[in-house]
């Protein structure tokens, strides 16, 4: 049983993520049992250790200027990653029942690319490009943009699963957060 709150926390019943909206599912700490930037990092200091002198540079440059030029230069094993399988199994099981599945992570394109192309979810993937970081505000922008204003979120920054309806221009906007993971 899910229940349904306004920013207020008043409770309303509902059972079931109705079909025609987007879910939108995030890479880091929800998709992945990990980072994928730090993951990349720590990958790139082992295989070139000399490049952590550049990383500062790279930061002044934005954090997505950081994130383009590790995974540029890392040979990440995506095959090693540890997948939330849980949460794999309940995407494909959605994605079997037609729901549109969008991946939306502050993780660069090629390398977001790299982990979730082998799985065959996803219809998209909106992402980091090497000048903008996809993040907070920046992500909920971009997705409000692709889906329209409603859709379905994944994300850790939540914890569970929120269901966002007209968020940026409702003064009380909708929400949904499930007690327990619907795939757990």
């Amino acid at each position: 049983m899910t229940q349904s709150h306004d920013v207020e926390g008043e409770a309303k019943g509902n059972d079931t993520l109705p079909r025609n909206v987007p879910l939108v599912v995030d890479l880091d700490g929800s998709l992945l049992r990990t980072d994928l930037l730090l993951e990349s990092a720590l990958c790139l200091i082992n295989q070139r250790p000399w490049l952590v002198l550049w990383m500062p540079l790279w930061l002044l440059r934005g954090r997505a200027y950081l994130k383009r030029r590790i995974f540029q230069r890392v040979q990440l094993d995506v095959s090693l990653l540890p997948f939330n399988e849980e949460l794999l199994a309940w995407l494909r099981n959605e994605k079997a029942r037609c729901r549109r599945l969008i991946l939306a992570t502050a993780s660069d394109y090629h390398q977001a690319c790299r982990v979730v192309e082998p799985l065959a979810l996803f219809d998209m993937v909106l992402d980091s490009d090497g000048q903008r970081n996809l993040k907070g505000r920046e992500k909920l922008k971009t997705i409000v943009a692709w889906c329209g204003e409603k859709f379905w979120l994944l994300s850790s920054a939540f914890f569970l699963l929120f269901g966002f309806s007209a968020w940026r221009s409702a003064s009380k906007p909708q929400y949904q957060r499930w007690p327990t993971p619907p795939w757990g």
